[in-house]
């Protein structure tokens, strides 16, 4: 149906806000063949207000409230409208659901534009401003061309100018897995690619206090090893730093309390099923913020906070696994 009337002043009630919950099929509706375009698209609206009466209060009681559609703010041509009588509000609070009242069939005719505005009346009278109508979801599924889908792992994005599907991944190519869900863990984790070029990862496990690692088995981590722990002597595995070895193993360095010690597990096989655990250094403080690299001559390098004297160390490790190392404790400059 189509009317045009004049605008008529609100009414004693004044609708402080409108919270649209699920607004219809705005600006993408150039594309919308049919409702039918993909499967089981509701021909509903949920809709929410807020009331308050002529004192300012939040009305409580019963109200006629109509909805219309219009392709204009102001004054224009009403596509749809409906009536939901006996309506509880309560505490100012309502909610309806359009196309649940009595009047048009609502349908994807009335989105033919790319602009509508929705308009509400109390009791007959209708209020001020009218709301405009937004895209949500379900709206770029119905304006997708019919017969038209993107295919897993790509989901709908959006639609072209043109009004092609925009299918694309969602995470932006990436792949985000959960490897490890056994209590509060994954802090100060540090990442490298192992000799079989798969990622391996060293992490502290808050709950247990323990150094642990995993070793994935694919390049995105979705298949993996168990969860190893490395080191479960007192509180241990926090500020760790990981790097891979001349001989292709991994070794993680990596901050120990109460002792307050820097120290290093040198794994003895790619997955690090098993290790050698060496205290690096226990003079003072230190330890924190460690980072582990592979030196000129094939033993790791690590540099570490020395928070008792406030200074930058660095311990030049003499052999793989750090049983011996000499210490460079002056700041450098």
């Amino acid at each position: 149906m189509t009317q045009t009337t004049p605008r008529p002043a609100p009414t004693r009630l004044t609708w402080l806000r409108l919270s649209i919950l699920a607004a219809i099929l705005a600006t993408t509706s150039l594309c919308l063949l049919a409702f039918t375009a993909q499967a089981d698209v509701p021909l509903r609206i949920d809709f929410q207000g807020f009331a308050n009466d002529e004192f300012n209060q939040p009305f409580t009681g019963t109200a006629t409230i109509g909805l219309s559609i219009w392709d204009d703010p102001f004054a224009g041509v009403q596509v749809f409208t409906e009536t939901h009588s006996g309506v509880s509000v309560v505490n100012g609070l309502y909610g309806v659901e359009i196309r649940g009242g009595v009047g048009d069939t609502l349908n994807a005719e009335v989105f033919s534009e790319t602009v509508r505005w929705l308009e509400i009346s109390v009791n007959g009278n209708p209020l001020a401003p009218r709301q405009q109508l937004l895209s949500v979801p379900y709206a770029l599924l119905v304006a997708a061309p019919a017969g038209k889908i993107c295919t897993s792992p790509f989901k709908l994005l959006g639609l072209t100018g043109s009004g092609e599907l925009l299918c694309g991944d969602p995470n932006g190519g990436r792949t985000r897995v959960v490897v490890d869900r056994g209590g509060m863990v994954g802090s100060g984790a540090a990442i490298a690619i192992a000799a079989d070029g798969f990622p391996i990862i060293s992490y502290f496990d808050a709950t247990n206090q323990d150094l642990k690692l995993l070793h994935c088995t694919n390049s995105s981590c979705t298949s993996r090893d168990a969860p190893l722990t490395l080191d479960s002597a007192g509180d241990v595995g926090a500020h760790t730093s990981i790097a891979i070895g001349t001989d292709g193993n991994p070794v993680i360095s990596y901050f120990r309390n109460p002792s307050e010690d820097l120290k290093v597990a040198q794994c003895t096989n790619t997955n690090c099923s098993t290790s050698v655990i060496t205290t690096v250094d226990s003079i003072g403080d230190v330890g924190f913020s460690s980072s582990i690299a592979i030196g000129d001559v094939g033993n790791p390098v690590v540099s570490y906070l020395d928070s008792t004297n406030k200074d930058l160390k660095v311990a030049l490790c003499t052999n793989a696994n750090c049983s011996t190392s000499a210490w460079f404790p002056d700041p450098i400059g």
